[in-house]
């Protein structure tokens, strides 16, 4: 079986499964062996035993080589850049989310949605509810205790799992001018700030407020 040197990061690899798996397998043995001699070798001279192995370094004098038959030596990069990037989510928004579906899940049943269906405009409007409550200086929602955030959360997750199940009613509104109206007021803003720019008032916000309230 013919076995290929990736020149980057100074191993070998086959196409045979079987094959590869044992030279990682040599790979991890031989790794390992040099660890223990490392170990015991600062161990003796400096009293040193927490060292742990080498950092792989990629050559920076490598060039990535491309063509029929070549393997990528960084598969993983090259591929897993057009992956979903998962890596990208808050994962505390995950954590917020989960609790208000668990809530949801306690009261109607987990998943409830993907069998009963839900309207666009039911969760629609629960989800500017929370946000206005939110705006207004409510921080936790008073029936389960969570942040409204974790609701937020929550309806937007429902509304967008029902759509990809097939269990979302579109009850939006029949076609108006809201999109046509954006567009060609929205440049107002701009012109209202370069009218009113030689004045300085207070914007008042919650920190305004006694006590917070």
């Amino acid at each position: 079986m013919t076995r290929h040197y990736n020149d980057r990061f100074d191993e070998v690899y086959t196409n045979d499964p079987d094959e590869q798996r044992a030279i990682e397998f040599d790979d991890r043995f031989d790794e390992q062996r040099a660890i223990e001699a490392e170990v015991n070798r600062r161990s003796l001279t400096t009293g040193d035993a927490t060292y742990r192995g080498p950092v792989k370094q990629a050559n920076p004098n490598y060039q990535q080589q491309e063509g029929p038959g070549l393997k990528p030596s960084n598969p993983k990069d090259m591929i897993g850049s057009d992956k979903i990037p998962f890596h990208l989510w808050p994962e505390t928004a995950t954590i917020l989310g989960s609790l208000a579906l668990l809530d949801g899940a306690l009261k109607y049943g987990r998943g409830n949605w993907r069998v009963a269906g839900v309207r666009f405009t039911i969760y629609y409007d629960a989800l500017r509810r929370h946000m206005n409550k939110w705006l207004e200086g409510e921080k936790k929602d008073p029936d389960s205790g969570l942040p409204h955030f974790a609701h937020v959360l929550a309806c937007a997750a429902i509304l967008a799992d029902a759509e990809a199940s097939g269990t979302l009613t579109d009850d939006s509104n029949f076609p108006g001018g809201y999109v046509t109206a954006v567009d060609e007021l929205t440049p107002h803003v701009k012109r209202l700030k370069e009218v009113h720019k030689d004045k300085h008032p207070h914007h008042y916000t919650r920190a305004d407020a006694k006590d917070g309230k």
